[in-house]
């Protein structure tokens, strides 16, 4: 039995309805309130033993289901329908990839599906903050979705295929202060989650910092790691001082969780493409970063006031009858370039890539997803 009743069946008073779906008859059923049991019956489950005690016992069945409460509505057959589509959404994606659906809980609050409360197999436990991160910039900042070859889009890999990768690329408009955003969501179950996003400004910016936002989850949530820096592209304090500290060090000092330093074991004692203002965390539970935590209130200020840096920069070189030379916007380029490579040779997920999805995909992964620029200077010919 693995009915979710969303924790203490007290704990959520204002819930429109709970819908229950019997993943191999398609069957669903939806009731008003919080009734788990009586959702249950209907797809013929039997109650969890702390319901049992409460209630009158149900049929007994082996099997899974899905279980949706959902709140925010002013109507239960609203909330009801609502249910049943996206237990049916998950059931329909499980079955594509060949894997049980496992229970799975989704509440909706203030009429928005709140997706954290996701099972982490059957989403991703980061996809909240890909969303959000999208709705920081991608509109704000003029960026538009460059399709992957769906090879490379999405790939299922590890024991069973259970391990799933999806990455998006996004490129910037004429008029965008933004060269390349890419985002990528792994998942393997419990044993591992993650989100990764960099955001490259234009070269003609001159070397302006490169947005990095690392989030790691392992072993359910047993071993978290939180990363958001704004990457310098110059070493000297001075340029920290210019492009770093005056957005970011506000947001470090009022921010409730301390601020870790991260293992040398993979980037050095002094890792070259590390900024000062880095806020790295090992959080004890997850709770801190999902919606509304102190963690990810730090994601949302790191992502916000890079599109405030960006914008200036933008606005500055618009209006300069000096705009930047043509050794500035090389020496962008050049950095960027180094940023990825420097990535490539110490990143601690291309092993676990090549693991989980094959060496030559990863190679080509790499080459055109995640740090092409690594891959630029091996094209150019050498200088005589």
């Amino acid at each position: 039995m693995v009915l979710d009743v969303l924790g203490q069946q007290g704990a959520l008073p204002s819930i429109g309805a709970v819908a229950a779906i019997a993943p191999w008859s398609k069957q669903a059923f939806a009731c008003p309130g919080h009734d788990c049991v009586a959702a249950a019956r209907h797809v013929g489950f039997e109650a969890p033993p702390a319901l049992r005690a409460r209630h009158a016992p149900v049929a007994s069945r082996r099997g899974e289901v899905a279980v949706l409460a959902l709140s925010g509505s002013s109507s239960w057959l609203r909330s009801a329908a609502a249910a049943v589509a996206v237990a049916s959404a998950l059931l329909a994606r499980r079955r594509r990839h060949g894997q049980r659906l496992r229970a799975t809980r989704v509440v909706l609050r203030g009429g928005q599906l709140d997706s954290s409360s996701l099972d982490g197999v059957a989403q991703p436990f980061f996809e909240p903050h890909a969303k959000r991160i999208k709705e920081l910039l991608v509109q704000r900042l003029g960026l538009e979705e460059d399709a992957l070859p769906e090879h490379l889009a999405s790939r299922s890999g590890g024991k069973g295929d259970a391990a799933q990768i999806s990455s998006y690329i996004f490129k910037g408009t004429e008029s965008s202060p933004v060269r390349r955003f890419r985002m990528v969501l792994v998942r393997n179950g419990n044993q591992l989650q993650a989100f990764n996003a960099v955001l490259y400004p234009k070269h003609g910016l001159g070397p302006l910092p490169v947005l990095g936002v690392d989030l790691l989850s392992f072993n359910n949530h047993q071993r978290l790691l939180f990363g958001a820096d704004w990457a310098p592209m110059l070493t000297d304090a001075g340029y920290a001082q210019e492009h770093i500290v005056p957005y970011l060090a506000e947001v470090r000092a009022k921010s409730k969780i301390p601020n870790g330093v991260p293992s040398g074991k993979f980037y050095g004692e002094e890792p070259e493409f590390f900024s000062p203002e880095m806020f790295f965390s090992r959080p004890d539970g997850p709770e801190v970063l999902l919606p509304g935590g102190d963690l990810w209130m730090v994601f949302e200020d790191y992502c916000r006031r890079y599109g405030d840096m960006l914008e200036q920069a933008a606005v500055s070189h618009n209006s300069s009858s000096l705009p930047c030379s043509s050794g500035e916007t090389a020496l962008a380029q050049e950095r960027q370039c180094a940023f990825d490579s420097w990535h490539v040779e110490r990143d601690p997920a291309v092993k676990i890539f090549m693991k989980l999805f094959g060496e030559e995909w990863t190679e080509e992964y790499l080459r055109t997803v995640l740090f092409p620029g690594a891959f630029v200077r091996e094209a150019q010919p050498a200088k005589s």
